[in-house]
């Protein structure tokens, strides 16, 4: 970050508006069959945008994303349309060392020197001593004055991908306005469980690095404290409150990503072999729990929040540490065997645990597995346990595992709460539906054998940079 001072008319001089380079970078991209670039247009990709927007801060850009130019220059990895979607992204993220970067150059200035809105800002050295208004105001003041952190003109920039491209791999203009809606605002997560969806089906499955701002609500933000990737499909990332102030008012939590459902996608290999698995999940919480316990805040319980598979990987935490988890948040999530769900009630290893379990309409993945975490638990000392359908109105086009709902994408709905009495019910797969006795029979004795032979294939070609930890 350049010198912030009142008399520098050429701030931050080695960076132009985000959307001339976005240009640039679309311009490379709209025209290529199956989005392909070639090495020696990354290079010039590469050079241009480099002398304009500064080769550190293009370095800094790619490294977020684990973008590897290097890498494209020499051909052994082709460029896709996906990674300038992953760039633009980055300009639009606030990292802690971004912030930290200000306040050393606040310090560095002498009090006359600063503009006026950063001198309240002078003596404080970390970013951790920020009140939640503070750091709200630090994080404006780079999105204003920095274009970096801007990413305008999205539409333009990426055009709209074809309904096909977009229903099997990915819509690249969502992509950003999610992650830009975490960045900036957040008009309509107004509502309890708002964010913990929007975050559980959308923002989880975009790749976060670590120090990464989220925004929950006004003046209150997370920080992206911990990433866990293995090579057996667990994909979780620990979020902590950005500052010490805001440790009264948020509580650390893990979200664990769902089964991925784009071949490109970040061990979606792995992911389609755990769904596949006998004991459903197992194989991936297990990949990643060492990792999981060592990150482990001390002496504060989390919650544990996911959707799909990624909601199965929490039950599978919430089973083995029950005392370290407030509050247990799941949507469309398969369960767990019978026999762990009986095992973690008669533990009782609890102190008070709340379970908020989401479903959707027409939604059968939730039907996996034979028990979701909490049947049996009614009226149970120190355990809530509460379990919600969206029930969409007749017309209203929705997606039934991937939509949401509480942040207003989707609003004609109705949300019921299942009685007390019919919860147990409800939560018992084997009584709901066949598809267990099916998924487990013919997908964990036949399918999931093929599918760990896959998954080693898929190491063998796409290495580490989407199948191990990165």
């Amino acid at each position: 970050m350049s010198a912030l001072n009142v008399n520098n008319e050429q701030m931050c001089p080695n960076i132009v508006n985000a959307s001339v380079i976005a240009e640039h970078i679309h311009g490379l991209f709209k025209s290529r069959s199956f989005n392909l670039i070639f090495p020696e247009e990354v290079s010039y990709w590469w050079e241009l945008v480099g002398r304009s927007l500064g080769f550190e801060r293009l370095e800094q850009g790619c490294e977020r994303f684990e973008i590897s130019c290097n890498g494209f220059r020499q051909g052994w990895a082709p460029m896709r349309k996906n990674v300038a979607s992953l760039f633009l992204t980055a300009m639009g993220d606030v990292h802690v060392s971004d912030v930290q970067r200000l306040l050393d150059d606040i310090n560095a200035q002498e009090m006359e020197q600063l503009l006026p809105e950063l001198q309240s800002f002078k003596g404080i050295v970390s970013s951790r001593e920020l009140s939640g208004m503070q750091l709200d105001r630090v994080i404006k003041f780079l999105k204003v004055r920095n274009p970096f952190y801007k990413t305008p003109r999205v539409e333009e920039i990426l055009g709209k991908p074809t309904p096909l491209h977009a229903k099997f791999f990915y819509d690249p203009q969502r992509e950003i306005e999610e992650r830009q809606t975490l960045m900036d605002q957040l008009p309509r997560l107004d509502k309890d469980y708002a964010f913990d969806e929007l975050m559980t089906k959308a923002v989880v499955n975009r790749l976060m690095r670590p120090g990464l701002y989220i925004l929950y609500s006004a003046g209150l933000y997370y920080q992206v404290s911990e990433r866990i990737i293995t090579e057996g499909g667990m994909v979780a990332y620990l979020l902590m409150p950005a500052t010490d102030e805001m440790n009264a008012f948020l509580d650390p939590t893990i979200v664990f990503q769902g089964s991925l459902n784009f071949p490109s996608g970040l061990g979606a290999a792995s992911t389609f072999y755990t769904d596949m698995e006998v004991e459903l999940g197992k194989s991936a919480y297990l990949s990643g729990r060492e990792q999981l316990e060592a990150s482990l805040p001390p002496e504060r319980k989390v919650r544990v929040i996911g959707q799909s598979l990624g909601g199965t990987l929490a039950q599978w935490f919430t089973v083995e540490h029950p005392s370290s988890v407030k509050e247990l948040v799941t949507f469309n999530a398969p369960g767990l065997p019978k026999d762990v769900v009986a095992g973690f009630n008669e533990a009782k290893g609890w102190e008070h645990l709340r379970m908020n379990i989401f479903r959707t309409k027409d939604d059968f993945i939730d039907k996996a597995g034979d028990r979701h975490l909490g049947y049996g638990l009614q009226g149970v000392p120190g355990i809530e346990v509460s379990l919600y359908e969206f029930i969409p109105e007749d017309g209203v086009a929705y997606h039934p595992h991937q939509g949401r709902f509480l942040d207003g994408s989707i609003n004609a709905y109705e949300m019921k709460q299942w009685a007390p009495s019919e919860v147990d019910s409800q939560l018992d797969n084997n009584v709901r539906s066949w598809l267990e006795f099916v998924r487990k029979t013919a997908c964990g004795y036949v399918v999931a054998p093929i599918a760990s032979i896959v998954c080693s294939v898929s190491r063998r070609i796409f290495g580490s940079r989407t199948m191990s930890k990165v």
